[in-house]
C-alpha cells in the first residue's frame, strides 16, 4: 500500500501516497482542513555534471485491486461502436519513460479497480461483564490482537505424529507437507487497546480500531477484555474477564448488524502468542459468565474517491499507412527530483481504440489520490495521446499539461475550448499547429463502493473445486504419484482429519479453500473430477457432490481416490470442466435471483490442456458470469499453455481481444494461473498469489453489469 509522504518530500518511486479526501468547491477542489500547501520545493542543489535522470519506471507501485464504478443515471454500458470506447477496459499496464519512449509496464491501465489502502474500522461494546471487584464494579479495558496467517507462514521439519485438525481454525495452524511443514503458531500482534472505563459492566469502547484488510490472507482477530486493577501495567497483570475470536472476513460480512458472540471465560483457552495471565482472577471467581461482545466493522479505502473522465479527440494525426491511428491515453503526474528535473510518473493508461482519428473514451476511472497528492487538485498533470504499434515502439501523437481542477472545470462547461495536442518534436515547425484537439466531455468526482462494501451488504463469495484425475498423475497408491496419500495404503479414515503428509493437491485445496470459505455463508463446495474413467467408461468431467468447508473438501478428495470404480485416465480437457461448473453456477443463481453471488472455481491440474480452442471459447462465455477461475499447476510439468489462459499481460493481442465481439468491450479477465512449485509448495503463499485479484475481478463484474450497492 502506498505510504504518506512527509511535508516537503517527494513520494518514492510511483507509489502514490495517501491523500486526504477532496471537498467539492465551485470550479474545482478545496483542500480539506490541515491539507499541506500545493507544490513541492526541491532542495537548492544543481545536478552534477553529466547527470542522467534515472528511468521513471516506478518502484513500489501497488497495482489497482479494489473499487467500483457505479454507472451514472441513464448510463448503460452497451457495446461501443467502432472508434469509441466504453468501460470496463482491461488493457495491460504501461509506464512512460523520459525522452519520448513509449509506455511499458508500470501504470494502472484502463478502468481497473484499485486496492489502495483498504482498512476495516472496528467499534466494540460488551454486555454483562463479570464483576471482579468486591466493593465496586469491574473497570474494563479492551485489547485487540490480529494474526495474519500468510505472513506467519514458515518452514520447519515435518512432525509426522502431528494431527491436521489444528490446521483448520483453532488459531494454531499446523500444516504438514512431504518432508516440511509451513507452520503458523502464534504470530499474534497487538493492534489496539482502549482506555479503561470506570465501573461499567456494559461498556461501549469509544475508540475506533483500524485493521489493514487483505482478501488473500486469513486474518484472525482476538478480543480480550480485562478488569484493570493495576493501571499502567501490562494486560497479563490485570484480571481476565473474557475473550472471543473471529476472522476479519466474518466481522465484515455481518455489516451494520454487527458480530455478537459470548466471551469465553477461561483464559487458558487463549491461543499461543497472546500474553497469558499471571494469576487467577480475584473477587467473584465462581460467577458464571453470560458476557457478550459486539463488534461492528466498516470498510474505509483511501482509493474510494475516483475521477471519471470522458474524452474525445477531433482531427487526430494519422500515424498508420491506412490513414488512421490506434490511440490510447496516458496520464502522468509531473514531479521534480532532488535536482529539480521534471519527471513524469505515469498513473493511468487507457485501452487502445483501433483504426480511428476521432476516438472517444467514456468514463475513464482514475483514483483522485493518483492525480493530486496534496489534496488540492493543483498537481501538474500531463495528458498524452499515443499510437500503439505491434511491431515497433509506440509513437507519441501529442500532449498537453493541466491539473485535476482544470479537467473538472473543462468537463463542466460546454464553452471550454478543446486542448491542443502538441508533439514536442514538431513544435516550432512552420505551419505546424497541433496533432489534434482533445475535448473533456465530462470530469466528475465520485465515491464508489469497495469490495468490502458489497460483502458487508450481503454479497456471497462461494467456491467450487475441480481435481485432475488423469493418468499422468500416476496411480494414487504409488508413492511417486502426485495423488499419493499414506492413508490410501494404510486405510486410515479421512474422517479423522489425520493427514501425516499433504500432497500438492491437498495443499492447493487448503490454501484457496481456507480463504474463500470465510466469505461463504453455508460453506458448501461443489467438487468435480475430470479426465478419469468410471467403471471403464471415459468420463471427461463429473460432479461428485457438495462438501462442507475445507475438511469436507479433503474428505471428498480422499473418497474419490479410494473409490475402486475411479480410474486415472485422460486427456486433460478443461472445456467440460468449465461447462459443468458454469451450469452449476447458473442453477445457483436462478435459486437466489435477488442476491449478489460471486463464485471462485479452483482447478488443480498436473498437465497441459489438450483442448485449448474449446477451453478459450468456454472461458469467453464464462466471462459474462460472476466467476473467477484459479488454475493451480502441480508437479514438474511445462505449464506454458496454462499461462496463455491467464489474462495478465496479454494486452490488446491476447485471446480475450481475439474472441471479443466486434465493437464490444474486451472479454473480462477472470483467470489466474500459478504453479504450486513457484510458491515453494506453501498454501498460504499460493493464496496470496492467486486470490489477490479476486476483489478486482468481482468489481469489474458488478461494473460491467451496472449492479448498484444496496445496503
Amino acid at each position: 500500500m502506498a505510504g504518506h509522504p512527509s511535508s516537503g518530500a517527494p513520494p518514492a518511486g510511483n507509489a502514490p501516497p495517501g491523500a486526504p479526501g477532496y471537498g467539492a468547491a465551485p470550479g474545482g477542489y478545496a483542500p480539506p482542513p490541515g491539507a499541506p500547501a500545493s507544490g513541492y520545493a526541491p532542495p537548492p542543489a544543481a545536478p552534477p555534471s553529466g547527470y542522467t535522470p534515472p528511468p521513471v519506471a516506478p518502484t513500489g507501485y501497488a497495482p489497482p485491486q479494489s473499487g467500483y464504478a457505479p454507472p451514472p443515471a441513464g448510463y448503460a454500458p452497451a457495446p461501443a461502436p467502432p472508434g469509441q470506447y466504453a468501460p470496463p477496459p482491461t488493457a495491460a499496464f504501461g509506464a512512460m519513460q523520459i525522452g519520448g519512449a513509449p509506455p511499458n509496464s508500470a501504470a494502472p491501465a484502463g478502468n481497473q479497480p484499485s486496492t489502495g489502502g483498504t482498512k476495516v474500522h472496528l467499534k466494540v461494546s460488551c454486555k454483562g461483564l463479570v464483576d471482579r471487584d468486591p466493593t465496586s464494579k469491574s473497570d474494563p479495558q479492551l485489547f485487540i490482537y490480529v494474526q495474519h496467517v500468510a505472513k506467519q507462514s514458515k518452514v520447519r521439519p515435518m512432525q509426522r505424529t502431528e494431527s491436521a485438525s489444528s490446521l483448520l481454525g483453532d488459531g494454531s495452524i499446523d500444516l504438514r507437507m512431504t518432508g516440511f511443514v509451513p507452520q503458523v503458531v502464534g504470530g499474534w500482534t497487538l493492534v489496539g487497546q482502549s482506555r479503561p472505563i470506570k465501573d461499567d459492566l456494559d461498556p461501549v469502547f469509544p475508540e475506533d480500531f483500524a485493521v489493514d484488510f487483505h482478501f488473500e490472507d486469513v486474518q484472525n482477530v482476538i478480543f480480550v477484555v480485562v478488569d484493570v486493577d493495576h493501571p499502567g501495567h501490562a494486560m497479563a497483570h490485570q484480571d481476565y474477564l473474557g475473550h472471543t475470536g473471529a476472522s476479519l472476513a466474518q466481522l465484515v460480512a455481518t455489516g451494520s448488524k454487527g458480530f455478537t458472540a459470548p466471551l469465553i471465560g477461561d483464559s487458558k483457552l487463549l491461543p499461543d502468542g497472546v500474553p497469558k495471565f499471571e494469576r487467577p482472577p480475584r473477587g467473584r471467581r465462581n460467577q458464571v459468565s453470560s458476557s457478550t461482545i459486539t463488534v461492528s466493522a466498516t470498510a474505509e479505502s483511501d482509493m474510494r474517491r475516483k475521477a471519471f473522465i470522458s474524452l474525445s479527440v477531433q482531427k487526430l494525426e494519422a500515424k498508420d499507412a491506412n490513414g488512421k491511428s490506434d490511440p490510447y491515453v496516458v496520464i502522468s503526474r509531473l514531479e521534480r527530483d532532488a535536482y529539480n528535473i521534471e519527471r513524469p510518473v505515469v498513473v493511468f493508461k487507457s485501452p487502445v481504440i483501433y483504426k480511428t482519428t476521432r476516438p472517444v473514451w467514456l468514463r475513464l476511472k482514475v483514483p483522485t489520490k493518483h492525480l493530486s497528492i496534496d489534496g488540492t487538485g493543483n498537481d501538474q498533470l500531463r495528458v498524452a495521446i499515443w499510437d500503439a504499434d505491434l511491431h515497433s515502439d509506440d509513437d507519441l501523437i501529442g500532449s498537453f499539461d493541466t491539473t485535476l481542477n482544470q479537467l473538472v472545470a473543462a468537463g463542466s462547461s460546454r464553452q471550454h475550448p478543446p486542448f491542443p495536442l502538441i508533439n514536442p518534436k514538431k513544435a516550432g515547425r512552420m505551419f505546424y499547429k497541433n496533432s489534434g484537439q482533445l475535448t473533456v466531455d465530462a470530469c466528475t468526482i465520485e465515491d464508489e463502493p469497495t469490495f468490502l462494501d458489497f460483502v458487508a451488504a450481503g454479497a456471497n463469495i462461494s467456491l467450487s473445486v475441480a481435481i485432475d484425475l488423469t493418468a499422468s498423475n500416476q496411480p494414487q497408491r504409488n508413492p511417486s504419484s502426485l495423488h499419493y496419500m499414506p492413508q490410501l495404503v494404510s486405510g486410515l479414515q479421512a474422517t479423522q482429519s489425520h493427514y501425516p503428509v499433504l500432497n500438492e493437491y491437498q495443499r492447493a485445496l487448503i490454501g484457496i479453500g481456507q480463504v474463500v470459505q470465510e466469505y461463504d455463508n453455508d460453506k458448501s463446495v461443489p467438487v468435480f473430477g475430470f479426465g478419469f474413467a468410471m467403471n471403464g467408461a471415459r468420463c471427461p468431467c463429473s460432479f461428485f457432490g457438495n462438501a462442507v468447508g475445507v475438511d469436507g473438501i479433503l474428505k471428498q478428495y480422499y473418497d474419490i481416490l479410494m473409490n475402486p470404480a475411479v480410474e486415472l485416465y485422460g486427456p486433460t480437457d478443461f472445456a467440460p470442466v468449465l461447462r459443468e461448473a458454469t451450469q452449476n453456477l447458473q442453477k445457483h443463481l436462478q435459486a437466489e435471483p435477488g442476491r449478489l453471488v460471486y463464485h471462485v472455481l479452483l482447478i488443480v491440474t498436473d498437465g497441459q490442456i489438450t483442448d485449448m480452442d474449446a477451453t478459450l471459447s468456454a472461458l469467453a462465455s464464462a466471462a459474462s458470469l460472476p466467476l473467477s477461475i484459479i488454475v493451480v499447476g502441480v508437479g514438474a510439468a511445462d505449464f506454458g499453455m496454462m499461462r496463455t489462459l491467464d489474462g495478465d499481460g496479454d494486452g490488446e493481442t491476447g485471446w480475450r481481444k481475439r474472441l471479443a465481439k466486434p465493437g464490444g468491450p474486451p472479454i473480462r479477465d477472470i483467470v489466474q494461473f500459478v504453479s504450486m512449485r513457484e510458491v515453494g509448495g506453501d498454501p498460504f503463499a499460493l493464496a496470496r498469489e492467486t486470490l489477490r485479484e479476486v476483489p478486482e475481478q468481482f468489481l469489474h463484474y458488478v461494473q460491467e453489469k451496472g449492479i448498484k450497492l444496496h445496503k
